[in-house]
């Protein structure tokens, strides 16, 4: 099964490891997870350049930045299963 992460990118739901909140991790006082997202090797993958970020996906081999809400990439998961 397939997600959209908007802007026509889709990736496997079974490569899915984590979806966060971009703001809520741009506002995280320890920076845990952002400096996970610097020192990993993963290639980051901007969904669509012109949008503003919402929700960071973590695949096994990538990290996306999304325009579309954490929320509303919860809900498409549950449709899913």
């Amino acid at each position: 099964m397939v997600l959209h992460l908007g802007n026509l990118v889709i990736i496997s739901s079974k490569k899915l490891i984590g979806i966060f909140d971009y703001n809520l991790i741009k506002k995280d006082g320890n920076g845990e997870l952002y400096n996970f997202i610097n020192y990993s090797n993963k290639k980051v993958i901007n969904v669509d350049e012109g949008a503003k970020i919402k929700s960071l996906i973590i695949t096994d081999n990538e990290i996306y930045l999304s325009p579309i809400a954490t929320n509303t990439l919860k809900k498409r998961i549950e449709k899913l299963y």
